[in-house]
């Protein structure tokens, strides 16, 4: 897209969203005349502008943890989740999993637990996990 169309883009898309959502679409006809993919853009912009940020009320490693938790994961050596590149399992239990791996932005090592999958849906198990580990709730 070139510097030009993208600042039409970004111009029509800055005052669309300033209108009732009932005006928007007479203004793109006027604002994006004939150019068709130029509405379609800008359309999706304003779709994406609307939908509920709910995706950002848990933190990411929270999300990768339950995504974990729910779906199933088997780790392997080398593989990343964020900034920590997995070592080697340490050990299994009934209730999970517990990985070393390295912290590669701080460059330490760190242990990873992971629940097994059929205690995702446990309140009282994910409660517990939480009382017990503390440091797996803050950054």
């Amino acid at each position: 897209m070139s510097t030009e169309r993208w600042r039409r883009l970004e111009q029509i898309f800055a005052d669309a969203r300033q209108l009732p959502v009932d005006a928007q679409s007479e203004f793109l006809g006027r604002a994006c005349g004939a150019d068709e993919k130029l509405r379609r853009e800008v359309l999706s912009l304003l779709a994406a502008d609307d939908a509920p940020v709910e995706f950002l009320a848990k933190p990411a490693l929270e999300r990768l943890a339950q995504s974990v938790a729910s779906e199933g994961w088997s780790l392997q050596p080398g593989e990343r989740i964020g900034a920590y590149t997995i070592v080697r399992l340490i050990g299994a239990g009934g209730a999970g999993e517990v990985w070393p791996a390295r912290d590669e932005r701080l460059g330490r090592d760190v242990a990873i637990k992971i629940l097994l999958p059929h205690f995702s849906n446990d309140a009282e198990r994910l409660r517990r996990f939480a009382d017990d580990h503390p440091e797996c709730l803050s950054g």
